[in-house]
């Protein structure tokens, strides 16, 4: 792989991983809130730090040991495991086009107020919830890791990785302080939409980056 195919790469998925629905529904209802600027803020900063944490383990950690290991592994070992994480992508798609509803199905959600901590633990606790199904991050790290970066380098690469995960929480929070009219009829449609998206666009998402890592496997 090309290091402009691997950028291209790894950008793709950060921008797949963006329109993670749960993520802005979450920044949605805290823009809710009085004091959204800084609240929003908080929930950014907060979601921001532990995505990019979680990737600095990873691949201090995790990756550190694959390093070692990877000259005992054969290569069709590799291939089999890139596979696998394909079709775990593949199997999440179809899991999100059985178990999503429709947007009349959902209710809608709505808090009057909390306090700065409890907005902070409330975005850590909902990115480590979504960490474990976040195949896009994980696919991203295999090749962060794998791409022979110095660590250094990786980690700038886990940075702007995370910080497009939250490109869309900025656009919201800059949305939010813009003053535009009739802002709680947008962030209803934009619920709506968030709704919309994991019903209809994040499964083919998966399925065609499934698909994607599966040519990567045995092509490379």
């Amino acid at each position: 792989m090309t290091d402009l195919t691997l950028a291209a790469t790894i950008v793709g998925l950060g921008l797949a991983d963006a329109l993670n629905p749960f993520s802005i529904a979450a920044m949605a209802l805290v823009l809710s809130l009085k004091r959204p600027l800084l609240l929003g803020v908080i929930f950014l900063g907060a979601t921001y730090l532990v995505y990019l944490s979680a990737g600095i383990v990873i691949v201090s950690g995790w990756g550190e040991a694959l390093k070692r290991l990877a000259p005992l592994v054969p290569k069709l070992v590799g291939s089999i495991l890139i596979s696998l994480l394909g079709l775990m992508h593949i199997g999440y798609a179809i899991w999100h086009w059985i178990a999503s509803k429709p947007a009349d199905a959902n209710p809608k959600v709505s808090i009057k107020q909390t306090s700065a901590w409890g907005v902070a633990a409330f975005a850590i606790l909902s990115t480590l919830s979504d960490l474990p199904t976040a195949l896009p991050y994980v696919s991203a790290l295999y090749l962060i890791e794998n791409s022979g970066f110095s660590y250094s380098l990786a980690i700038v690469w886990i940075a702007l990785y995370c910080f497009i995960y939250v490109s869309p929480l900025v656009t919201l929070l800059l949305v939010r302080q813009s003053g535009t009219a009739m802002i709680e009829q947008l962030f209803d449609k934009i619920n709506k939409g968030v709704v919309w998206c994991t019903h209809n666009l994040i499964p083919p998402l998966a399925a065609c980056f499934g698909l994607f890592l599966g040519w990567f496997a045995w092509a490379s």
